[in-house]
């Protein structure tokens, strides 16, 4: 049985359950890249993002035989992992560093120009006083977006919420951004 395009890791039914290792390998693989790049979002460092990946991972593996009675996508039921992680690490260790603070080399590529490059600084910096001013709840929500690349409906099932309350609340947002950006 396929779960967002990759194998769950089990053989068998239920608690007696049999792991293939190269389905659980593949899994990890496969989601990593996302929890990390939403972990490192709104961690204080790289290695506190690493650590909470790998801690997601644990949790999954232990989880993973009775996780068909979650009945969300097996992509949204991890980012839930991390997103309760992430809340787990927050109230043992404050303050942590926002994603605005996100260190320049962690961003995607501008290429080889370097006016797009010079631009793109420009616009971070023009951002990251926006988000800093923004509840931890709403940065949470753009973290999980795009640095986690979730869908609505994904971003739906890791928050508990409806659809349309995220989509609303994503509009709002954005909007609140767009405004503030623009008279900067």
């Amino acid at each position: 049985m396929k779960v967002d395009s990759v194998p769950l890791p089990a053989t068998g039914r239920g608690r007696e359950a049999e792991f293939d290792a190269a389905a659980i390998g593949a899994l990890y693989e496969h989601h990593l890249p996302a929890i990390y790049s939403y972990l490192l979002a709104q961690c204080r460092s790289g290695e506190d993002a690493e650590d909470l990946s790998q801690q997601v991972f644990i949790q999954a593996l232990a989880a993973l035989p009775r996780y068909h009675a979650h009945g969300i996508p097996i992509r949204s039921w991890l980012f839930r992992i991390a997103r309760n992680l992430l809340i787990d690490s927050r109230r043992r260790r404050r303050p942590v560093t926002p994603w605005e603070l996100l260190p320049e080399s962690e961003y995607p590529a501008a290429g080889d120009d370097v006016e797009a490059a010079v631009l793109r600084r420009d616009a971070v910096r023009r951002l990251r006083p926006l988000l800093a001013g923004l509840e931890p709840e709403k940065r949470d929500l753009l973290a999980l977006r795009f640095a986690g690349g979730l869908t609505v409906p994904e971003m739906a099932a890791v928050l508990n919420r409806t659809e349309p309350a995220i989509r609303s609340e994503l509009r709002r947002i954005l909007h609140a951004l767009r405004e503030g950006y623009a008279h900067d």
